[in-house]
């Protein structure tokens, strides 16, 4: 029986449009010039240092410069997205709103809901307000600013969740819920059962090949793992 729920933000439970891009781009530029760019760096499923590592280093940073000024430009990129945050239309996905409140509120006592999310852990709670998503639903989390290596922040959500309720969590009682093959691999990695949703840049046929426990076309579709998971 699943006892924690862990999911992603981005592309899973809403929609920020090009809110991080934009910040990140503007980001680089005021570090490296006028000339810094993404050109196609996809952003799906990395953690924010993950990215702004990988974006400095592309655009012709050094490898010790780089390390020298990512706090820096971290800081500068979470104000850039707090500044902006309500200037965009944040949008719930289809179902979440509903799935999240439900979870919550009707499923068996001991069930925890979490995010694990490679955003800052200083974005997540508005991100979520921003798009009407009650983030008190959500008791424990793992972040990109716990770890820059997705792979390991199960682990970290898992352990704070066995510490905050008692009782210690086994690989097998978590399902990482997220719209990219590396929300699949993190799971794959901890052990844990993986709930892939088509709602991110990625196709039901891309999600598919990563083989993920479940596959979903959106959280719409949760009545089909409600019983699989042991909350049916």
């Amino acid at each position: 029986m699943i006892r924690l729920i862990l999911f992603d933000v981005d592309g899973t439970l809403l929609d920020a449009g090009d809110l991080s891009r934009g910040c990140f781009g503007e980001t680089i530029r005021h570090f490296l010039g006028s000339g810094a760019s993404l050109d196609q760096y996809s952003l799906s499923g990395k953690t924010d240092p993950q990215i702004m590592k990988e974006l400095l280093l592309q655009n012709g940073a050094s490898t010790r410069h780089a390390d020298l000024i990512l706090d820096e430009a971290l800081e500068r990129y979470q104000s850039c997205y707090l500044s902006e945050l309500e200037q965009v239309g944040i949008r719930p996905l289809d179902g979440v709103i509903g799935l999240v409140e439900s979870l919550a509120t009707s499923s068996p006592g001991d069930l925890w809901l979490g995010i694990l999310s490679g955003n800052m852990e200083r974005l997540v709670v508005p991100k979520l307000e921003a798009a009407g998503i009650p983030a008190a639903s959500f008791r424990v989390g793992a972040f990109g600013s716990d770890d820059p290596d997705r792979d390991k922040l199960a682990a970290i959500a898992v352990e704070r969740a066995g510490r905050y309720s008692g009782t210690p969590i086994l690989p097998r009682e978590v399902a990482i819920v997220g719209d990219t093959p590396l929300d699949v691999r993190c799971a794959k990695h901890f052990g844990a059962a993986s709930i892939a949703v088509a709602t991110g840049d990625y196709s039901r046929e891309q999600l598919e090949a990563s083989r993920p426990t479940y596959l979903l076309p959106s959280l719409l579709a949760w009545g089909e793992v409600d019983q699989e998971i042991g909350l049916g």
